[in-house]
């Protein structure tokens, strides 16, 4: 027989095995099928987001998230959150995100200031104000003090140290001076380095043109050459080049200005005035268009209007008779008659043409549309030939002033002769300018059509009657202020602006210089310097900033951008100098003013402060000749061939034995465990699953299917769930219902087994993921982030981590505030008074008040009244104690006997070290007529009575040298423990938020999984194949398949030729391909079944 395995028929790398019914393939994760020849289409779909790569893996895929992306779907965007605080930048970066700080903020969230919140804990003394700097911070200090932080009191005066140059006089007030110049110096600092006074300003000579510059009080004078104008002489006189005059107008140049003949319609200096501004608004009614014309303006009317307004509707009246329709036409109308009639108005009727034929021999002539006309006989005239013409209208009519007269009909008309109009030519041209007709001061000029005004600036009219107000709209420009005057106007310019319009403005010649900004003033205009220009001077020229800083141009000063490790406002500080490092560790710089100390291998901590004397392969075992090897705090056992585990604790060849390969399949050891191969007819891991099934029944003709041995009846004995879980039959065969924790079609992948939980946190299993119980100080989704490293605490203070996520600081005698920002250079004791006559002793921030004989408290304020009895106290051998409330000595509960006053200082000083006035685990010193009691860490109080713990919703108070530390109850954090995790529930979808310690876990609702419960199942593993997915509970789900797809994601094809169940209409064919079929329809149908006839 031919071995069916040569050549391999397993694709997709499948491996082939010789089988009793042919052969078998094991096919590689991913790929399923007789021949590993279909993928399990997982990949295909591409589920991953955000540019994950989709990885086949046992069981299904696995996504390999792009940087800044987690999630099963890679579907989470760690920026999403706006992790970064203070205006920080949130970017991916590998195996999280990065903040990009803003300017002055550092930390893994941008959430500390340079310096520790910068000028939030107000760095600057005696009222200086704090401002911040690229990274850093300055100073800006009161008069007469200097220094850093503004520390220092200046009792020099300024002007000792200070030279105003060229006879100028220096005034001081506090620690500021001024240097008053004398004429043509510049009365300001060109730079803070440099004296004063310096700068003339006539060299160079600033006077354009020739000008002559002349020194003065408020700086300089040009004297201009003729025809130039200016405050450097820069405009010239004779302004026509280029042209003022706008809309055509002609630029005529004069003495010192210029003058523009505008063209008709236009007026004003720069003939930026329409005269026809009478068309603004545009006096034409009913969509008239306005146009300029010699003597004002003319309207065009739209059709079927006219007037010199065009404000007469000629349809409006609707003068078409006998519901004819009114046409609009140019400058008339027309009508558009009912079926019937007739006439210009439509007021003859067709039957009424043979009645009323044309009169007096005229002939009736028809016309299209209609119509009709009457050619009348010569001695006739008129519509209808009704009008005898029998004399000539010239007979009786006189053309004077030989103008010659012309007939038409019983029309005339006379043509005049040059110089005269009129219906008789009866009016003289030249006539009608004497009197002269235009008025305020117009000039008549005759024309053909009768006389024409040229008005004088400010009028306009026929006639000139009309006063124009040139100042609506205003001509002047750059917000100068138009007057009104008689036939004219004049405009008083802002300050920076000259000119008739006010159109010339003085930064118009740009004399700022350096890319300063010129701004126009009321006595000129001022320059606005680019960042780091203070007159001439650049700031950064001279590079002020040390140590290899970057010097940053501000608005009038500068800043410096330091160098890794260096600080303060020039960089001259050194945080590495002297090293901060303990124990000979290296101080290495790091961006942002930090550093961090490279520690000798002896030693650890944020300053290599803690000795790291313990090998931790002395503590461990490495199992089977495993060899131990450390570094620092860690250990790794190299594993000898065969063995593998954290120990070597595990044999690798003992995975075969015994055979977990279940019905005849073979154990082969591998690298990763053991591989089976299975016998034909089954599948899975353990070749437990059985290929052949009775769902869908394979017995036709109402047989009954009988499952056997590897039927899915079966699957569930025994129990494939790996951990202990638990196995349900399902419609495709089993499904495990995994422990918390644990997932995988098996359950056989413990979340929780590698522990990703970070920095000694750990890892608490959830229904299908898991959340870290992170310890002190730390924080992040697997306890990534360590909040003293780097340290928050300035000044030397130590970082202590704190429960729940915090920390505080401890810091050293000279400093407090939060993170030991705030210097504490105030002797105490000038702040505290110790009452009857004690004294006052101070270290660093701390006081201590030592008391007189017969006084106590803390600022001496109790006084010692012992209420002894008049007489001796029976001497008994019991305990004597000391009742605080009562200020009484008991001997066993009862009091003792009356002594004389002149037996205190004998019972005193006999028997006060016997009495135990101090309560909480207090100590008692006696002292001179009086005692004290130094309290346990945690209590206060004459006699310790007060407890200092303030932890809120049930946490436990624990005592320490510096105050108290709280432990919270599970699901609370805080100083306090006063902020409960749970609420708000950040457990979305109807999960139930469950409290942890420094911590919370939600407990989603069926088909919900994510650490807030905010990711859906169905949306995590869908269903293939158009199979739809049903969730179960405790999480869990199935896939209700399509009829011919099966298995646990619908990703197997039954092999049922889909055209069996499937009836192509009206003479298709059907052609199947896998599970899917394709109608074929003959000419004239379409759709898939070809129940569509194309019509």
């Amino acid at each position: 027989l031919a071995d069916l395995c040569i050549p391999n028929p397993c694709e997709n790398g499948g491996m082939c095995n010789a089988a009793t019914d042919g052969y078998h393939c094991s096919c590689q994760d991913g790929f399923i099928g007789k021949n590993c020849g279909t993928s399990k289409c997982l990949c295909d779909s591409d589920p991953c987001e955000n540019g994950g790569t989709c990885n086949h893996a046992p069981g299904g895929y696995q996504c390999n998230c792009a940087d800044g992306f987690i999630g099963y779907y890679c579907q989470t965007d760690l920026c999403d959150s706006c992790p970064c605080e203070n205006g920080g930048t949130c970017n991916h970066a590998p195996g999280g995100y990065q903040c990009n700080c803003a300017d002055g903020f550092v930390g893994d969230y941008c959430q500390t200031g340079k310096f520790r919140y910068l000028c939030a804990s107000i760095p600057c003394q005696n009222n200086g104000s704090c401002v911040p700097q690229a990274g850093n911070y300055s100073c800006l200090c009161a008069d007469g003090i200097v220094g850093l932080n503004c520390e220092t009191a200046n009792n020099i005066d300024p002007c000792t140290e200070t030279k105003c140059l060229n006879s100028g006089t220096c005034f001081s007030s506090g620690s500021h001076f001024n240097c008053q110049c004398v004429a043509g110096w510049l009365d300001e600092f060109s730079t803070w380095l440099l004296d004063w006074c310096q700068v003339y300003l006539c060299s160079p000579n600033p006077c354009e043109n020739g000008g002559i510059c002349n020194a003065a009080t408020d700086g300089y004078h040009c004297s201009c050459q003729d025809g130039f104008i200016g405050k450097n002489c820069e405009t010239s006189k004779y302004m026509c080049n280029p042209s003022p005059c706008e809309n055509g107008g002609t630029c005529v140049p004069e003495t010192g200005n210029y003058s523009c003949n505008c063209l008709d319609g236009f007026e004003g200096m720069n003939c930026s005035i329409g005269k026809l501004n009478l068309c603004d608004p545009n006096p034409c009614k009913n969509g008239g268009m306005c146009n300029h014309a010699p003597a004002g303006y003319q309207c065009n009317c739209a059709d079927g209007f006219n007037g010199d307004f065009c404000q007469t509707d000629l349809c409006a009246s609707n003068p078409c008779q006998n519901i004819g329709t009114c046409v609009p036409q140019a400058g008339n109308y027309s009508c558009l008659c009912a079926d019937g009639m007739i006439g210009p108005n439509c007021e003859i009727g067709k039957e009424r043409m043979v009645d009323i034929p044309c009169k007096n021999s005229g002939t009736c002539v028809r016309k299209s549309g209609g119509k009709f006309s009457c050619d009348c006989e010569p001695a006739f005239n008129g519509t209808f030939c009704e009008n005898a013409n029998k004399i000539d209208p010239c007979m009786e009519t006189e053309c004077l002033n030989s103008g010659t007269c012309f007939s038409s009909g019983s029309h005339f008309n006379c043509q005049c002769v040059a110089g005269f109009k009129g219906i008789n030519c009866e009016i003289k041209i030249s006539d009608l300018c004497n009197p002269n007709p235009c008025e305020n001061g117009g000039t008549c000029n005759a024309a053909t059509d009768g006389y024409h005004c040229s008005c004088q600036a400010g009028f306009i009219g026929k006639n000139c009657e009309t006063s124009k107000d040139l100042c609506n709209p205003s001509p002047c420009e750059n917000g100068g202020t138009c007057v009104p005057e008689t036939g004219d106007y004049s405009c008083n310019c802002l300050g920076g602006f000259e000119g008739k319009n006010c159109s010339m403005g003085l930064c118009d010649s740009d004399p700022c210089k350096n890319d300063g900004i010129c701004n126009h003033a009321p006595d000129g205009y001022q320059c606005n310097c680019a960042d780091g220009f203070v007159g001439d001077y650049y700031l950064c020229a001279s590079n002020p900033c040390q140590n290899n800083g970057t010097c940053v141009p501000q608005a009038g000063n500068y800043s410096c951008l330091c160098a890794d490790g260096m600080v303060g406002p020039n960089c001259e500080i050194d945080i590495c100098d002297p090293s901060p490092c303990e124990n000979s560790g290296t101080c290495v710089y790091k961006p942002e003013g930090n550093f961090s100390c490279d520690c000798k291998p002896a030693y650890t901590g944020t300053l290599c402060e803690i000795a790291n004397n313990t090998d931790p392969c002395t503590e461990t075992e490495c199992l089977n000749s495993g060899t131990c090897f450390s570094s620092g705090s860690h250990f790794n056992c190299q594993c000898v061939a065969g063995f593998k585990g954290v120990n070597c604790e595990i044999k690798i060849s003992d995975l075969c034995n015994p055979n977990p390969c279940e019905n005849g399949g073979i154990c082969n050891v591998a690298t990763d465990g053991y591989h089976c191969s299975c016998q034909a007819g089954f599948i899975g891991r353990n070749c437990e699953t059985s290929k052949y099934m009775c769902n869908p029944s394979p017995c036709e003709n109402g047989g009954t299917c009988v499952p056997e041995t590897g039927d899915y009846s079966y699957l569930c004995d025994p129990n494939p769930c790996k951990n202990g879980d638990m196995c349900n039959h399902a419609t495709a065969g089993y499904q495990c219902n995994c422990a918390d924790g644990f997932v995988g079609d098996y359950c056989q992948s413990d979340l929780c087994a590698s522990n990703p939980c970070q920095h000694n946190g750990t890892c608490v299993p959830q229904v299908g993921n898991y959340s870290c119980m992170c310890a002190d100080g730390m924080v992040g989704q697997n306890c990534n982030i360590d909040l003293c490293d780097p340290s928050p605490c300035e000044n030397s203070g130590t970082c202590v981590r704190k429960v729940g996520g915090n920390f505080l600081c401890d810091c050293e005698p000279a400093y407090t505030g939060t993170l030991c920002e705030n210097a504490n250079n105030i002797d105490p004791c000038m702040e505290t008074e110790c009452l009857n006559s004690g004294t006052c002793f101070s270290s660093g921030s701390h006081f201590n008040c030592q008391c007189v004989a017969g006084f106590k408290g803390v600022n001496c304020e109790i006084k010692i009244s012992a209420k002894w009895r008049t007489k001796k106290p029976h001497r008994r051998s019991g305990k004597l104690t000391y009742d605080d409330a009562k200020q009484v000595c008991v001997d066993d509960g009862a009091r003792l006997a009356e002594i004389k006053s002149a037996d205190v200082q004998d019972f005193i000083t006999t028997q006060l070290t016997d009495l135990d006035p101090c309560m909480n685990g207090g100590s008692c010193m006696d002292k001179i007529n009086q005692f004290t009691c130094n309290c346990t860490d945690g209590y206060t109080g004459v006699t310790c009575q007060t407890d200092l713990c303030p932890c809120e919703n049930g946490g436990t108070c624990n005592h320490s040298p510096d105050g108290y530390q709280c432990n919270c109850a599970d699901g609370f954090v805080g100083d306090y423990c006063q902020t409960e995790l749970c609420t708000p529930n950040p457990c979305q979808n109807n999960g139930t938020c469950v409290p942890q310690a420094g911590n919370y876990s939600c407990l989603c609702a069926d088909g919900m999984i994510g650490p807030n419960c905010e990711i859906g199942e169905e949306s995590m593993i869908p269903c293939e194949n158009s199979g739809t997915c049903v969730r179960k509970p405790d999480g869990k789900f199935s896939c209700d398949c399509e009829p011919a797809y099966n298995g646990t994601l619908c990703e197997n094809a039954n092999n049922i030729d889909p055209c069996m169940e499937t009836e192509c209409l009206n003479s298709g064919t059907c052609f199947s391909s896998g599970s899917h079929f394709n109608c074929q329809c003959v000419a004239g149908f379409k759709g898939v079944n070809c129940e569509i006839k194309i019509s």
